[in-house]
């Protein structure tokens, strides 16, 4: 057994390489949920120059803000945490992780093995803690039993390349650490081993990865190319894409294929900016006849992550034609089982492969068909404008939908990210008029760690960002207001009070007068004002078109803020079967 100096000296030289190789791999955030245990790492993450800390007090939210910046970034950040149950609070940014292919690095500070079967306080099994939900789990002894400095390298340098590599996704490093845990004083500081003489003197990590790019030849994509050329009626569906790269190879797809464009809001419907894009999908498709139409298509080529409409996805089942799906993520996104071939590529190698067999495989059967769809885009756009627009006096109750309509108006390329529930569905609806690049949760669609995510989207942008969010999302997630509150960050949470779940409305449990509103809708009637005063969070609250109007010509703020927008579920529904029957009644009207 070595003397609690001994002790003390190795865990801080484990503090030290465990900071300084996560900075060499190329992580620059490491979110800091405060604890004990965790000391040795904590002290090495704080004295490395190259690395920013990020104090969050509670884990479920230190785990949404690292998801929230990976979604942002595409680059890891790290959450640290004690042990117990605090690693556990990652549970559901991890889960969203997993779903949405993103790269988070949860790593927790646990007990020596000799607590682990005494009782010890705040010892919990540890080990293989989110099952299979990780891509990788490693478990690190004590650093005082004799482990290599190589071993603790070598297993973060492995870790993170599962976290980026083929498949991303979450990983888990959990490490012992036994007391006194440091750090050591000053003037007693650990030395480099020498083994790692080598790696000290260069800026480079221990263990580097080369990972060869996938490219079809075009004998392999003849084939499906030809397939795709005897197609009249073919329908692009692009679901939620993952960054720049992603959203300009949707591009070039959609320009090859010559076919209409349902882009979801996650897939950045106005930042993809495709020519053949067709906007309103899940309004037009309230339409029985031309929604019977639309399932004339006889080809189908989706890509992406899970699009928010259920209408769209309930047409893909009905489409007679094959569907084609091009995927890298390792969950199966086709909810109707309707694809029928399966390309395992990312979305830019499996377009910069199109490139080598020839030409498009658009042709003049193929464009009546996009034009009939353009039509019926268009007259949806009118039927939206004359509900929202045309009869909006000041006086006018504000509704959600109503409330997006005029945030959009001015929103000027700023990015937003939207709540699960009714708010990212109403900008599904207002997404052919331009929604522009958003974030949402849709990999298991869980409405809390909303604030969370925002904040840490907001902090890899460096940038003004609006969060959309529902009454009952915001509740979930109170603990984040002193994360945004010390954000530095001009994030405008858009705050939809409507009082309740109102999308319960939607669902057949609402014939149910006895079980609907105190089992379902969950009604409240909190004051929000006040408790935006409470962390020092300016704040404004509207519930008719003049008082919002009033805020958004005002100067848009440089610190973050809560705007209210106060609305009646009955207001909420007028406007959301009015703004239905006008699409309906357009349509009705128009040559599609």
């Amino acid at each position: 057994m070595k003397s609690p100096a001994e002790i003390e000296l190795a865990n801080t030289l484990w503090g030290t390489l465990f900071a300084e190789e996560l900075a060499r791999l190329g992580c620059r955030l490491v979110c800091v949920a405060p604890g004990s245990r965790s000391t040795p790492l904590v002290a090495g993450v704080a004295r490395n120059p190259k690395l920013e800390a990020v104090v969050i007090g509670d884990e479920r939210g230190a785990a949404y803000f690292a998801l929230g910046h990976a979604r942002a970034s595409g680059r890891p950040a790290v959450l640290l945490t004690t042990s117990g149950t605090a690693a556990a609070n990652a549970y559901p940014a991890l889960l969203e992780a997993e779903a949405e292919q993103l790269p988070l690095f949860v790593v927790s500070a646990d007990r020596p093995p000799e607590a682990r079967t005494s009782g010890d306080n705040q010892c919990i099994d540890q080990v293989g803690l989110f099952g299979s939900h990780v891509r990788a789990f490693a478990e690190l002894p004590c650093p005082d039993d004799g482990a290599t400095a190589e071993l603790l390298l070598s297993t973060l340098d492995t870790l993170f390349h599962a976290a980026l590599g083929a498949n991303p996704g979450p990983v888990h490093l959990n490490m012992m650490f036994r007391k006194p845990l440091g750090p050591a004083p000053s003037e007693r500081q650990p030395a480099v081993p020498p083994a790692l003489t080598g790696w000290s003197e260069r800026l480079t990590p221990l263990c580097e990865t080369l990972t060869a790019r996938r490219r079809f030849d075009g004998d392999a994509l003849a084939p499906l190319v030809r397939r795709l050329r005897g197609v009249e009626r073919g329908l692009l569906v692009v679901g939620g894409l993952r960054g720049e790269s992603e959203r300009a190879a949707a591009g070039r797809l959609a320009a090859f294929l010559g076919w209409p464009a349902i882009v979801d809001v996650t897939g950045g419907s106005a930042d993809v900016k495709l020519s053949n894009s067709v906007g309103h999908a899940d309004l037009l498709l309230h339409s029985e006849d031309f929604a019977a139409w639309a399932a004339q298509a006889d080809g189908v080529v989706r890509v992406g992550g899970r699009v928010v409409s259920a209408r769209v996805e309930g047409l893909l089942g009905r489409v007679r034609g094959e569907g084609v799906q091009v995927s890298d993520r390792s969950r199966r996104v086709d909810p109707t089982r309707s694809a029928r071939l399966h390309v395992e590529a990312s979305l830019e190698d499996f377009v910069a492969s199109l490139s080598d067999v020839g030409e498009g495989t658009a042709t003049e059967a193929g464009a009546s068909w996009l034009e009939g769809w353009r039509r019926a885009s268009a007259a949806a756009s009118r039927g939206v404008a004359r509900v929202l627009d045309s009869e909006r006096g000041p006086e006018r109750r504000l509704s959600g939908v109503l409330g997006l309509r005029m945030l959009l108006a001015c929103r000027a390329g700023e990015p937003w990210v939207v709540s699960n529930s009714m708010p990212v569905r109403l900008c599904d609806w207002l997404a052919g008029d331009g929604v522009g690049e958003t974030f949402a949760n849709r990999g298991v669609s869980g409405i809390e760690g909303l604030m969370a995510t925002a904040c840490g989207v907001a902090h890899a942008r460096r940038a003004p960002l609006t969060l959309v969010i529902g009454d009952q999302a915001f509740l979930h997630d109170l603990s984040s207001l002193q994360l945004l509150a010390r954000s530095g960050q001009a994030v405008r949470v858009v705050l939809i009070n409507n009082g309740g779940g109102a999308i319960f409305g939607q669902l057949p449990i609402a014939a149910h007068a006895d079980l609907f509103d105190k089992y379902f809708t969950s009604p409240q009637t909190w004051e929000f004002g006040p408790l935006a005063a409470g962390f020092g969070l300016d704040y404004r609250g509207v519930d008719d078109v003049g008082g919002l109007a009033d805020v958004l010509a005002g100067p848009r703020g440089e610190r973050p803020s809560i705007l209210e927008v106060r609305t009646r579920r009955a207001t909420e529904a007028e406007d959301e079967g009015a703004l239905v029957r006008a699409v309906v009644g357009e349509l009705a009207k128009a040559e599609w």
